[in-house]
């Protein structure tokens, strides 16, 4: 099974999902939360950060990372894949990976979607978590965070991330409610929400 806290940013890349695919979806972000709301679908916020507080002391786990932590007792630091078709898995990475039932990635979306799903046809049976930035998260983003203010975290912590994400926020929110194409595909968003 995979597992994806999603937010405004991300939500297009889970418009087509084969009905093979096993994903349990959680909405990530308030802004989200919000556009589901006005679309008649009332879906809780579940986020990373709180998640991986939950069950970040999991010794069977097997964290796929974007740079070297010291932090996880088994890591694998990924290769930069630069195209989301340049994501591939090798003999290696799959050996490892079969050697565990919980894997956490650690890399951005929608990069960790697409390993994700290609790591499920390899480990049918593991339970896979699309973490994110959330396994970099301190104790005082997780308090913030359990607040609905994880976005002040960010913006503390990183300024000019916060604003980024905050403008593409913006117009995706924008996007939906203006272009009919757009809320179309929203609408399908929705439907795998609550698969």
């Amino acid at each position: 099974m995979i597992y994806s806290f999603v937010n405004l940013v991300s939500w297009r890349y889970f418009i087509h999902l084969d009905e093979k695919e096993k994903y349990n979806i959680h909405v990530d972000s308030i802004s989200l939360s919000f556009c589901c709301w006005c679309f008649g679908v009332k879906k809780g916020r579940l986020s990373g950060v709180h998640y991986y507080d939950e069950m970040k002391d999991t010794e069977a786990a097997l964290y796929l990372v974007a740079r070297q932590s010291d932090i996880f007792n088994n890591e694998i630091v990924l290769p930069y894949w630069t195209t989301l078709d340049s994501i591939s898995l090798d003999e290696e990475l799959i050996k490892r990976c079969r050697n565990f039932k919980c894997i956490i990635l650690g890399i951005a979306s929608p990069k960790q979607d697409v390993l994700a799903r290609l790591l499920q046809k390899e480990c049918p049976n593991a339970d896979i978590y699309c973490l994110g930035a959330a396994i970099s998260s301190s104790k005082i983003d997780t308090v913030f965070d359990s607040l609905g203010l994880g976005w002040f975290s960010m913006g503390i912590r990183n300024p000019l991330r916060f604003y980024q994400k905050i403008v593409i926020t913006i117009k995706e929110s924008v996007k939906i409610f203006i272009y009919q194409d757009i809320r179309k595909e929203f609408r399908s968003f929705l439907k795998n929400l609550n698969r």
